[in-house]
């Protein structure tokens, strides 16, 4: 099998990716996300350039390997949640996303030196209507979602803040839609199953 690289540090992309039992290991892109995000307006652009961008950046210096690059994007009404990186900021985006439904989008893209295939998945996640703010504030420290895209951790106690989630991958919520994934890993000639 060839050696295949997940373009992340994320550790709950890491254990998405273990569920596959594929031999693996992760190396940290070069990246400055912010960049991106300021000159794309499309959420779902935004999602698959830049999973792009980061399988690409490992490509360069691992010219032997299949890179698996991802990013992910929550946008409301046109509006990108980014990661709040403060207490405040994610007390903020709750209470913004409280009773809509936003849309969560992880782009991933598989690259080699000859080929290259970008896809993304989208969920549709709900946030409970009658969230008091004592409640999003309690999450928030208690989960401390600073470096989360949308501000929570769906996969601990972030599941509570939810009334309904529409998804085809759950998965893709925490960070990789391992079906489409595994289905376009065939295409690199890697089968989970038949090793």
């Amino acid at each position: 099998m060839r050696n295949i690289i997940l373009a992340s540090t994320s550790i709950y992309r890491k254990q998405l990716l273990e569920k596959l039992s594929i031999p693996f290991e992760c190396i940290k892109p070069d990246v400055d996300e912010s960049a991106y995000k300021n000159k794309l307006y499309r959420p779902k652009e935004i999602a698959e350039k830049l999973s792009a961008l980061k399988a690409n950046t490992v490509l360069e210096t691992r010219a032997d390997a299949v890179v698996i690059g991802s990013d992910q994007v929550i946008q409301l009404d046109g509006e990108i949640f980014s990661k709040p990186k403060t207490i405040e900021n994610a007390i903020r985006q709750l209470k913004k996303m409280r009773g809509k439904t936003h849309e969560l989008i992880s782009g991933v893209t598989i690259a080699t030196k000859s080929k290259s295939i970008t896809f993304s998945h989208s969920t549709f996640l709900t946030l409970r209507a009658d969230l008091l703010d004592s409640e999003i504030e309690y999450y928030v420290k208690k989960d401390e979602p600073l470096f989360c895209a949308g501000s929570y951790m769906i996969e601990n106690l972030g599941i509570a803040l939810f009334s309904e989630v529409k998804t085809t991958d759950f998965n893709s919520i925490i960070g990789l839609p391992l079906i489409d994934l595994i289905t376009h890993l065939k295409k690199f000639d890697i089968h989970p199953l038949r090793q």
